[in-house]
């Protein structure tokens, strides 16, 4: 076995996922740099199972929120600000128009040069 797939598989021996094979024993054992190097991943491994995660702030979530509502409030602007906003009116201020102009060309038939025939 060669120096690279051993350093492939390290994390997981040392973290005892995966067993250690006859080959993987026998290139340890000739190695010290291999060896050396696994040494130090079971003792970073055992480092980190004995560490312990600090407490959070209890007002951490309280703060969060607020600062959401903060940031929700301020007004978007750039030039992407005219994708936030809601769609407004506009539309309801053309549709008589538009649909004056349907019922005015219903029924009659327009050539490709625009004279109605």
């Amino acid at each position: 076995m060669k120096c690279n797939q051993i350093r492939e598989l390290m994390p997981d021996l040392a973290a005892g996922l995966s067993a250690v094979t006859p080959e993987m024993k026998d290139h340890l054992k000739s190695c010290t740099e291999c060896s050396g190097k696994l040494e130090a991943f079971r003792q970073t491994m055992t480092l980190l199972d004995e560490w312990k995660v600090p407490e959070g702030s209890p007002y951490f979530d309280v703060r969060l929120r607020a600062r959401l509502r903060e940031e929700q409030a301020k007004q978007a602007t750039g030039w992407l600000q005219w994708l936030r906003r809601p769609a407004r009116g506009d539309w309801q201020a053309h549709g008589p128009v538009i649909s004056s102009g349907r019922t005015r060309l219903r029924g009659r038939r327009f050539t490709s040069s625009g004279q109605e025939s």
